[in-house]
């Protein structure tokens, strides 16, 4: 077992890739900022980072060829990048 840092505030959301090849972390702090970050499952380290959110990240989830991530949070708009 292990453990992975999300120094980014509060975790809201944690959802696997269809494969099981990167672990979605979402969250943030609610009115200042939020991230979405992709942590390769086989050595725990970040793959990518979707920082500059100005709300904190409530929900994400990654699309099956690993490319696409849609997240959303209270602002009530959804993101795809």
């Amino acid at each position: 077992t292990g453990a992975v840092a999300f120094p980014e505030g509060e975790l809201h959301s944690l959802k696997f890739s269809r494969d099981g090849g990167i672990l979605l972390a979402a969250g943030g702090v609610g009115g200042q900022s939020g991230a979405v970050v992709g942590f390769d499952t086989k050595t725990w380290k970040r793959v990518f980072t979707m920082p500059d959110e100005t709300e904190a990240v409530l929900a994400a989830d990654i699309h099956p060829d690993n490319k696409r991530v849609v997240f959303g949070g209270p602002n009530k708009v959804v993101k795809v990048a």
